[in-house]
Parts: C-alpha cells; sequence; structure tokens
C-alpha cells in the first residue's frame, strides 16, 4: 500500500523515534570526521556506513470509498542515509495474535520472496508457457522446467556458497 498523508500523520511519532535514533548513531561518527579532517570534506559516503534505523507500527485505517471498514495496517519506517522511507502492509491479523515487526518480517517478507521465486520460475525458465496441443505435453515441458530450476537452487545453495565473491556477483544479477 502507499503512503499518503494520513498514515504518515498516524505514523509520525514512529517517525521522529526512527530520525532520532539515527541522528544519536551518526553524531559520534560526525563528531570524529570532523575532528580528523576539514569541515570542507563530504560527510555522504560516512552516513551510509551508519545502520539504518527501523522501526514499526500498527495502524486502524480507513479509505475514504473503497473500504468497508477499518483494517489494520502495519507500517515499517526506515530512516537512514537517503532519508525516510514508509512501507505499508494491509493485514487482517489482529495485533493481539501478532506484533507489528514479526508480521512484517516473518509474514509478510517471506511470502513476498516466494513470489519473487515464482516469478522468478515463469519468467527466467518460462515455466508458463504451455502452448504445445495435448496435455500430456504441457505437463511434460512444466516438469523439465521444475527440474531446472530445483538444479538452478542448489546450484545457489551449495556450489555459490562455497564461492564468496561469485555470490556477490549472482546477487547482484538476481
Amino acid at each position: 500500500m502507499g503512503t499518503n498523508g494520513v498514515l504518515k500523520l498516524r505514523a509520525d511519532d514512529v517517525i521522529e523515534k526512527a530520525k532520532h535514533e539515527y541522528e544519536k548513531k551518526l553524531a559520534p561518527i560526525t563528531e570524529l570526521m570532523d575532528s580528523l579532517f576539514q569541515k570542507k570534506e563530504d560527510l555522504e559516503e560516512v552516513k551510509k556506513l551508519v545502520p539504518i534505523s527501523t522501526w514499526y507500527r500498527s495502524i486502524r485505517y480507513k479509505t475514504e470509498k473503497s473500504w468497508s471498514c477499518q483494517r489494520r495496517v502495519v507500517t515499517k519506517v526506515c530512516y537512514g542515509s537517503d532519508g525516510l522511507k514508509m512501507r505499508h502492509v494491509v493485514t487482517s491479523l489482529p495485533a493481539s495474535k501478532i506484533p507489528p515487526s514479526k508480521l512484517y518480517t516473518k509474514k509478510y517478507c517471506p511470502r513476498g520472496e516466494m513470489e519473487n521465486r515464482i516469478k522468478e520460475q515463469q519468467l527466467d525458465l518460462l515455466a508458463d508457457r504451455t502452448s504445445t496441443q495435448t496435455f500430456q505435453s504441457n505437463q511434460l515441458r512444466l516438469w523439465i522446467h521444475s527440474w531446472a530450476y530445483v538444479l538452478i537452487n542448489a546450484f545457489r545453495q551449495h556450489c555459490l556458497k562455497k564461492l564468496h565473491w561469485l555470490k556477490q556477483l549472482w546477487e547482484e544479477y538476481v
């Protein structure tokens, strides 16, 4: 879900916490750099080394027209050298059942990763192509594409793990 003014306003306290936390992490590094170098030195590269501050928040939200009732929206607020980044996930799971950070990291992110693997199989291995005239030939084609996918994943997990530099190259490509 995209960010809008209402969601940003309701997450304002979390945004301030993330910003304050990031600036608190950045302050000692900035002081050190100022003491070692001239004030004119560019600190943008140093700011990228400071870890991003990430906070989560549950918000009750209802759109003006398209939603019939209020829903739970989990907001992820990240503040770092690139500034503020917000993402939102709409869920029906109650806050009493799963906290916002776990919902986002343990439920939403793995689901997105699974969907990326499905898309990878369909687009990169052409597993969505079933253009032959018989069911059996289309089924065989899908089996072959699935085997290719299993081989690529096995290669990725077992072979690339041993070659750190090649793994980095593969991750940049994928």
